[in-house]
């Protein structure tokens, strides 16, 4: 909605000045249905809370630059910012960006020596809050720059900005001497937010324009010639620690986030495991796979036709890769010939998802000289629908051989829990995949170990938390086996330990 005045100039949810952000989401904010009688009130509301002082400044969109994005065209590329902009003030400091695609850029330096093959440009801090917006062609962003407030028609106020046109014309001449027209450059244009204290206090903008055109401009500048330098803006995805929020705040899986781990095994249950640690924010992960991609588990397992023929532990990586450069992703090979007192030293927790009778043993003998701060981790799930699921944890004085019989003790004793007494004496329908020597394999689809994966992985970060040992029993909504959906089995450590009867 727009009001004929700007006495609300840089206010949050004030957009440029004169028109007020009645929805922020208007997805879920605005019924349509409601028509006039529902934006009167919400107008109404909008002004009580601005009188009571009740407006969110946080969460006033692009507040440094009049609660607007810069005009980007549809399909327009996108800039990614993830580093810290450490001591960022007012001025012009000079940036490199790395053109990953076509529609990926990223921000990869600022104030560093130029680097051969990255795009080169400046970043425009702003002294000031840029209420009117950051403009459209690079003559107006100059002009915001040294005068905030001009674009408003009616202000008679007006204030002094920084840095002035002369300082950024110096130095975006100096940036274009010596390169062709037709090469591009980056400009930034970073205002700060009233709502912000510290390093994010700082808003982004950011577009790109060719050398030709950035001449152009400075032309236009220094003669006082009408006219400008239309910008082509990208979509800034600002992901900056100091200021991004992540969308799993507050649930289980905030264990893993900077955590190093290493997970034995990549198949089924595995491969989509370690998908989701390395979203879950783990730094450093190692994944253990003697077996290759062959293309029958691609029905179950998390590779593509491409990882055919290649090691389940080179693909995962790979693809984990892909899903976060910054993260520390290697491929350990097999767990029975990896150096697992290395593992013991350098990890916080270690996920078995083999099934493996050896590699459970190896895991039992690890914990018993494992330092007392390492964590280990068993997955497990039926061999007739794959949507039941186990989810143990051990630790140093209770290893998992001893967390996993005294599991099984209570799901024989508790006629509810019969149902999941197929974990640990498996049904005779295995399937066999293959002719000839196929090794079976217990039965579900993709959907069914991906369920179990997930919620393995949730039901793990809360067990990681409480630091006891213990299990979770689950099954997925669709299960057929008619059992309890989810119980909880805590382990007390004594001092007699005695073999598990897997």
């Amino acid at each position: 909605m727009t009001v004929p005045h700007y006495r609300w100039l840089g206010e949050p949810h004030v957009l440029e000045g004169n028109r007020l952000c009645l929805f922020l989401d208007p997805q879920r904010e605005w019924a349509p249905a409601a028509g006039s009688h529902g934006v009167l009130e919400r107008l109404w509301g909008w002004l009580d809370d601005a009188v009571a002082g009740r407006h969110a400044t946080q969460t006033a969109l692009h507040h440094g630059f009049g609660g607007t994005r810069a005009r980007t065209e549809a399909g327009a590329p996108m800039l990614v910012v993830r580093r810290t902009l450490d001591g960022l003030n007012a001025g012009i400091s000079r940036i490199d960006v790395k053109e990953c695609s076509t529609h990926r850029y990223e921000l990869v330096s600022m104030d560093d020596p130029h680097v051969d093959g990255l795009l080169p440009g400046l970043l425009l801090a702003s002294a000031g809050q840029l209420p009117m917006g950051v403009g459209r062609t690079l003559e107006e962003v100059v002009r915001n720059l040294e005068a905030p407030w001009r674009m408003a028609p009616d202000l008679r106020q007006r204030s002094c900005g920084f840095p002035t046109s002369d300082m950024v014309i110096t130095q975006l001449s100096s940036l274009v001497q010596g390169s062709e027209e037709a090469d591009r450059l980056v400009i930034v244009v970073a205002a700060p937010n009233g709502a912000v204290d510290g390093p994010g206090s700082y808003d982004l903008m950011a577009a790109h324009l060719t050398v030709g055109e950035a001449r152009a401009a400075l032309a236009n500048m220094a003669t006082g010639k009408p006219g400008g330098t239309k910008l082509e803006f990208f979509t800034v995805d600002d992901v900056r620690p100091e200021i991004l929020v992540r969308r799993d705040t507050g649930r289980p899986t905030g264990w893993y986030r900077g955590r190093s781990v290493e997970l034995w095994g990549c198949g089924a249950l595995g491969s989509w495991i370690g998908e989701l640690l390395i979203r879950a924010g783990v730094s450093r992960l190692v994944v253990h796979d003697p077996a290759s991609v062959s293309t029958g588990l691609l029905v179950r397992q998390n590779y593509a036709e491409a990882d055919v023929g290649t090691s389940k532990a080179t693909a995962l990586t790979e693809r984990l890769r892909a899903v976060d450069p910054a993260a520390d992703i290697t491929s350990g090979g097999s767990v029975l010939a990896s150096d697992l007192e290395a593992s013991g030293r350098e990890c916080d927790l270690i996920i078995d998802a083999t099934a493996s009778a050896q590699v459970a043993c190896r895991l039992d003998a690890l914990a018993r000289t494992s330092p007392p701060g390492l964590r280990f981790a068993q997955v497990a799930t039926d061999s007739s629908s794959a949507t039941l699921g186990l989810v143990a944890v051990a630790t140093a004085d209770c290893p998992p051989s001893e967390v996993d019989r005294r599991i099984h003790e209570r799901v024989t004793a508790d006629a509810a829990l019969e149902g999941y007494q197929i974990l640990w004496d498996p049904a005779d329908d295995f399937v066999t995949p293959a002719r000839g020597c196929s090794t079976p394999t217990f039965r579900g689809s993709a959907s069914d170990v991906m369920g179990v994966a997930a919620s393995a992985v949730s039901l793990l970060g809360g067990l990681l938390r409480s630091g006891r040992p213990g299990g979770q029993l689950f099954a997925l909504p669709h299960s057929p086996v008619a059992t309890k959906a989810l119980t909880y089995i805590e382990v007390q450590p004594d001092a007699v330990l005695t073999p598990s009867r897997r």
